[in-house]
């Protein structure tokens, strides 16, 4: 929650809460490991770049801006990534 606070900026800070959690929740798990094994598969984000392109994109959707663009951009983005 730190970096997505750092990112997002303009006095917005976001917090966890214990609320009620979504069904689904209990459910979801990403997990490379078998991906990495079978077709040595790594990704091209780290962990701090995926919060920038993601707090991005809702910034930019928050605004109201072009999403097909934006969402091209970043693709375009992560396209030129070594």
């Amino acid at each position: 929650m730190e970096k997505i606070n750092q990112y997002w900026g303009a006095n917005k800070k976001f917090i966890i809460t214990n609320e009620k959690q979504l069904h689904e929740t209990k459910l979801l798990n990403l997990n490379s490991s078998k991906a990495k094994k079978q077709i040595n598969w790594h990704s091209k984000l780290s962990v701090s770049d995926t919060i920038k392109f993601t707090v991005n994109w809702y910034k930019s959707f928050l605004n109201h801006e072009n999403m097909v663009q934006v969402t091209d951009t970043q693709i375009s983005k992560f396209n030129e990534m070594k």
